[in-house]
């Protein structure tokens, strides 16, 4: 906190051309649970997969969604998550299931995001994640 005292005369923002950018993150993320009626508690589910997936036109991606045994960020307890990919904002629909559970559909909201002048690789929608409890069958 010692130094000389400086006047700011002029900030420039960098342009984003040439910027690599990272692939988009996945519209929706859906981390799938069960719910063990017996014990009351939330359990994982492994095998856990998506069906009838809708997206808003002009998605722009394939595949449409992957699923895969991970553990959600924050946790240590690896469970099936999957993503529903897309580059726009819009409805994002799907149903989920596993062997042994009751299959359920999902309706996500995907909301727009104005892309500011300083974001560079900004998405123009803001990505959801969600938590999907399915019952036993």
């Amino acid at each position: 906190m010692a130094g000389p005292i400086v006047d700011v005369l002029h900030i420039e923002q960098l342009s984003c051309v040439g910027l690599p950018c990272p692939a988009p993150a996945s519209a929706v993320d859906i981390t799938v649970a069960g719910n063990d009626p017996v014990t009351a508690i939330t359990v994982p589910v492994l095998d856990a997969t998506l069906s009838n997936v809708q997206r808003p036109p002009a998605a722009g991606v394939t595949p449409a969604f992957d699923c895969a045994r991970q553990a959600p960020q924050g946790h240590t307890t690896v469970t099936t998550i999957c993503f529903i990919f897309g580059v726009v904002p819009g409805v994002y629909e799907a149903d989920v299931s596993a062997p042994g559970y009751r299959t359920r559909h999902v309706r996500v909201e995907v909301p727009e995001h104005v892309i500011q002048p300083y974001e560079c690789c900004a998405n123009p929608y803001v990505p959801q994640r969600i938590v999907v409890d399915l019952d036993r069958s």
